[in-house]
Formats: C-alpha cells, structure tokens, sequence
C-alpha cells in the first residue's frame, strides 16, 4: 500500500509539475523499508530490499526525463546512501558481496541516467549542479565498489615474472574508464554545444584510466604505465580536429598524467637505496627508458603539429631525464662493483661527468641540426656541457687521489673525454653555423683549452709525486718547470689554432696561457730545492729555453699575421710587449746561471766567488746589450736597438755604482775592459750608420 502510495505521489507530482508532491513522495518512499523492517537476515532479506530501492530509484529516472528536479535527485541519492549504509552496517556479510556490488552497480546506473536524461532529451546545456551529481555519484560508486571488490580480485594468483601485479584490480577502474568513454561519445554525438557535460564525461574516463595504474600495479610499473598512458592521450588529441570538443582537454589531461609519471618516478628512485639495484638491469633503468621515450614520442607529436612550446618543454624533459638517470646508474655500478673504495664518489662522479659530456655534445650537434625537437634540447645539452668540464675540472682539483694510478685513473680518462667533447662540439658547431666567432664556439674552445691543460698539467704533477722524481726534496720544483714548459708549447699551439680556425678566443687563451707560464716560471726559479742542481745544464734552463723559444714563435706569428687580428688583440699582443717579455726571461736565466756557475764551482776561491759573479754578471749583460743592438742594426729593429741600449746603461750603472764597491782590482780591470771595448764598439756603429739608422726609424724626414 505504501508502494503504491508513493507511486501515486510521483506520477501526479509529474502530472500537476508539483515539486513538493514528489519530494513528499521520494522521502516517503525511502522510509517504508526502515517502517517495515523485519528480523529476517540474509539473502532473504537483501534481496526484497534491494529490489525496492531499485525500483523506487528507477521511477525517479523516469520523473529526471520529464522535470529538472535537481533537488529530488540529491534526496534520492542521499536516502539511497544513508539507508543502504543502515542496512550494511547491520545485515551486511561476504556471502552478499556480489548480490551487494549488483545492487550498487545498479543503482549508480540509475542515477547517473538521473544525472544526464533531461539535458539529452531536450539537449539543453548541463547546469553545474548536474555535473556535481554525477562526480558525487562515480566517486560514491568507487569507493563502495572497489571495498566489495577488492578481495576477489587481488587475491587471483599471478604468475612469478607478474609478482608486481595486484591480482586483478585494475580491471574494476579500466571497465569504469570504457563507460564513461562510451557515455562521453554518446553525449557528444547527442549534445555536441554541452561541452561541460562532454568534458566531465571524458575527465572521468580518463581519470579512471589514471586510477587503474596504482590499483593494478605496485612500484616502478605505476610510473610506466602513467607515462604510456600519457603518449597515447597526447597522440589521440593532436589527432583529433581542433573543432572537437574534447581535444585541449586531452591535451591537458595528458600533461598532468605525465607530470604524475615524472613525480612517480623520481620518487620511486630516491626511496629506494642505491645499493639495492644492480646496474642497468634494473626497476630504475627500465622505467626511466619508458619515460623517456614517451616524453621523446609526445616532443616529436607536438612538433609535427606544430606545437613548439610543448615540444621544446618535453625533449628538454626527456633530455634532463637522460642526464639524471647515467648520473644514478654510473654511481650504482661504482658502489655495486665496489671500484675505488677510499675515492668511490669522487670516482664515480669524475665518470658521470665524462658520460654527460658525451651526450651533451650529441644534443647539441643534433640540434644544431634542422632536426626538430632536438633544436629545444641544445640549449641544455650546453649547459650540462659546461657543468660537465667544470665538474670535472673541480673534483680532479680538490682530490688528490694518490691511489690511482699514474695516467690510467678516472681523472685524466674523463678529463681527455670531456676535452674531446668540447673540441668536437665547437669544431662542428664553427662548421655548421658558418661563423667563426659565434659565442657557443668561443666558449667551448676555451673551456676545452683550459680542461685540456688543467688535465695534462694535474698528471705531470701526479706522475712526480707518486714517483718522487728526482727525489724527495725536488720533485715539486722539478713538476712545476715540467708543467710551464708544457704550458709554453701549449700555448704555441692554441695561437696557431687561433689563426687556423678564426678564433679570437683560442688566440687570446694562448698568449696569456704562455705569460702565466713565464710568470710561474721566474716565481719557481728562486726556489731554494734547486741549490744542488748541475749550473747551466739543469731543467731551469731547459725550460726556460723551452718559452723563450715559443715565446719568439709566437711574437713571429703576431707579427706575420697582424692584418688578422683584431684591434683588441693587436692593442694587447704588441710584438714589442712580448720580445720585452722573452728578453726578461734570457737576462734572468742568464743572471741565474752565471751566478750560479761561480756559487757551485767557488772560483776562483771560496772567498771571492761571489765578486767574480757580479763582474761576470755586468759582462753578461754587456754582451748581451751588444748583441740586441748588433741584431737591431742588422734587421732592422728599432726595439731590439733601444733594449740594447738601456741595456748597455744599466750595466754601466751597475759597474759604477755596485761593482767599484767590493770587486777587487783584477776583476775590476775585466769589468771596464770589457765594458769599455763594447761601448767603442757601439759608439762607432752609430757613427758609422747613424745616419742609416735615421732614415730606417724616421723615412718620412728623408
């Protein structure tokens, strides 16, 4: 009789449009079963119960199809809640699971056909209050569906290699995924200018899809799968025509789903302990290269539509995730072989440096390149580049690392492979712009030049630590003259380079590498640990003769090649500032010698050795004067005249003012002897050719 009470109710509620009639109806209808309770238990009991909802909730769908009554479907929807959550809490056991899950089943269709049949039929556009029942609805249905389900589904046993699985439970939020796809196309197809209705249909589909991942799987596989699934819902929207509704929510959606397979993944990486994975063959090494590669498919989808910024955004992605993963792979194989115990991470890392660089110079020759997206990557690919040398530059800097062996050790392999990468990148790069002086060219040729001779000059230094060469009390002085001489026919060669290639850079990064060299050379030669070498036959003379001669090899080159400088370097580089220079370093080499021949040999007694050491040193410079001005004259050198000269004037100083104080009359009779037939000398060349000498330094008065 209630039953039918209630019938009455809804149809004339429909019949006379009275919105109270029905909801007296609806809430009288809801309040039979709780009036009518018996103590039955079981199916006996569920099963008249179910029925009657059903059918209370399915003459309410019939109402949705002819009145918007949006109130009535919240009440129905919440008495239908509250009373089945009643009868659960009471009369609920696992013996009613399925005939429960159909009656939620059931029930949900009912109202989600509430929620949609009045816009359809008369296909008007959904209001908001539509679209919120229908989340409330799926999110109410999932959640109860999914308790009911779960333990049937998890517990189907899987096979070994598929241990990573949870049974069967993704089938639950993949079936709701396909509903509200289908649902969507119909609605689409029904109600095309209802795009709110579309959309929330397609969101919940999707949604689902993004659900199913983390229910199905456990660990890494959740990341892989969100990452597919984003390349596939990125494919499917760049496919579909820009007057389809559902295309930038795609779009969207599956940017979101990547960026949840970008978290998932990194998270799972840094949980998990390094020394729980084995290199490669790996959880890590596998999700890492779905990932990539679907960031790499959605760069490529986005740029054949035409779509740059995504496609810039998702190869850089991907280009970020290679350089992440070499770094955590090379650092496991290093922990997992145990190589290099008392330096692992300093090793470790010198080798992932050298790795990125590798790669780093693939990205940017690619996308120097005209092929897409790899252009977008270039710029990162740079940068790691520059972080790469730099990296290793610092770490082969701060570790002495005196366990490794000589030449054969992370530090010079990685240093010659992130060299070789800066070479060939700045090479390529020169040829393929067409542009000499184009900045990432300068700039890669000069940090290869500094990593090149960072490297070379931290091995020679190791090689005579670790060897001890000549012995204990030397070695360093005799690492630091090994290491200017290198720098000195280092520095020749990066100026020819320069010329070469036309590059100012190189140029300007040789001539300085080489007055450092001078420098640290004159700095070194005082060294007190030098006093028990051989005079004149040493290493200090060799090296000094070593950049003297590149020294005049290069002020040559700059003399030469004047018309292809620039006005910079013609302003810095002066032929004149780099022969006073080399002059500096033969007068202090020849100082040195000279008065270390007389401190080693005590001639001519142990008491006047060191006054015969500076009357030879004023003759030395004398000579020395006179051949400048000799070789000025001959060649035709104005600077070379002027250095003899002042030259000259300083050891004639030097004789008056120094050597007339303590040398003894023998030795002072050789200063002004010699000193005296070289200023006759002089005297006559330029009484002889002055007038010449004239016309050579000033032809515009002739």
């Amino acid at each position: 009789v209630m039953s039918l009470v209630t019938a009455f109710g809804v149809i004339a509620s429909v019949r006379h449009d009275a919105l109270s009639l029905i909801l007296f109806a609806t809430i009288g209808g809801f309040l039979t079963p709780v009036l009518l309770r018996t103590e039955t238990t079981g199916a006996n009991q569920a099963l008249p119960f179910f029925g009657y909802i059903t059918i209370l909730n399915a003459g309410i769908l019939a109402t949705a199809a002819h009145r918007r009554w949006q109130v009535v479907n919240f009440v129905a929807f919440f008495a239908t809640l509250l009373i089945s959550c009643g009868w659960a809490l009471f009369n609920y056991e696992p013996a009613l699971r399925w005939q429960t899950f159909a009656f939620v089943t059931i029930n949900s269709l009912i109202f989600v056909g509430i929620g949609i049949a009045y816009p359809l039929r008369f296909r008007q556009r959904s209001e908001p209050a539509d679209l919120t029942f229908l989340l409330m609805v799926t999110s109410t249905y999932f959640i109860f569906g999914a308790w009911l389900l779960w333990q049937p589904l998890t517990s189907v046993a899987m096979p070994k290699p598929l241990t990573f699985m949870r049974g069967t439970l993704g089938i639950f939020p993949i079936a709701l995924a396909a509903f509200w796809g289908l649902i969507g196309e119909f609605v689409r197809n029904r109600s095309p200018n209802d795009k709110a209705l579309v959309l929330t249909t397609y969101g919940l589909s999707v949604g689902f899809l993004t659900i199913a991942m983390p229910m199905q799987f456990e660990g890494n596989p959740i990341a892989m799968a969100w990452a597919v699934e984003a390349a596939i819902l990125t494919a499917i929207s760049l496919r579909l025509s820009s007057q389809q509704i559902p295309t930038q929510f795609l779009r969207d959606v599956a940017g979101l789903v990547w960026l949840l397979a970008l978290a998932a993944t990194l998270w799972f990486d840094l949980t998990k302990p390094v020394s729980q994975w084995r290199p490669i063959l790996n959880e890590r090494f596998a999700t890492f290269a779905v990932l990539i590669g679907s960031s790499a498919f959605i760069a490529r989808e986005h740029w054949l539509r035409g779509s740059e910024s995504s496609s810039d955004m998702a190869s850089i992605a991907a280009s970020g995730l290679i350089f992440w993963l070499i770094a955590r792979e090379v650092n496991t194989w290093f922990e997992w072989a145990g190589w290099f115990a008392k330096y692992q991470a300093e090793a470790a890392w010198l080798t992932v440096f050298g790795v990125w660089a590798l790669v780093a110079a693939l990205l940017v020759l690619l996308g120097l390149r005209p092929i897409a997206p790899m252009q977008s990557a270039q710029v990162l690919g740079a940068i790691v580049l520059l972080i790469a040398a730099l990296g290793t530059a610092m770490l082969s800097l701060s570790v002495t690392t005196v366990e490794w062996r000589w030449i054969i050790n992370p530090r010079f392999l990685n240093a010659v492979i992130a060299t070789v990468a800066l070479v060939l990148t700045a090479t390529a790069s020169q040829r393929l712009t067409k542009q000499s002086e184009w900045v990432l060219t300068s700039f890669f040729s000069f940090t290869a030049t500094v990593l090149g001779v960072l490297a070379v000059s931290e091995e020679i230094y190791a090689g005579f630590w670790k060897f001890q060469f000549p012995s204990k009390e030397s070695w360093e002085v005799v690492a630091w003259f090994c290491i200017f001489a290198f720098w000195g026919f280092a520095a020749a060669g990066n100026w020819q380079a320069g010329l070469r290639w036309q590059l100012t850079v190189l140029r300007n990064t040789g001539a300085t590498i080489w007055a450092l060299a001078a420098f640290g050379s004159l700095i070194t030669s005082v060294m007190p640990e030098i006093a028990n070498w051989h005079p004149i036959f040493n290493l200090r003379a060799l090296v000094f003769a070593a950049l003297i001669a590149t020294g005049i090899a290069l002020t040559a080159s700059v003399t030469r090649n004047r018309e292809n400088l620039t006005e910079a370097e013609r302003a810095i580089w002066q032929p004149a500032y780099l022969s006073a220079a080399i002059n500096l370093l033969a007068l202090w080499v020849l100082t040195q010698e000279t008065h270390f021949l007389f401190s080693k040999t005590q001639l001519p007694s142990p008491e006047t050795w060191g006054y015969a050491a500076q009357g030879a040193i004023s003759v030395v410079w004398t000579i020395y004067a006179t051949v400048a001005i000799t070789l000025g004259i001959v060649k035709k050198w104005v600077g070379a005249r002027w250095l003899g000269l002042v030259l000259l004037f300083v050891a004639v100083l030097k004789v008056f003012i120094i050597d007339l104080s303590f040398l003894t009359l023998p030795y002072r009779m050789v200063s002004f002897g010699v000193l005296g037939l070289i200023l006759l000398g002089v005297a006559w060349a330029y009484s002889r050719y002055g007038e010449l000498l004239r016309r050579w330094t000033y032809p515009e008065t002739t």
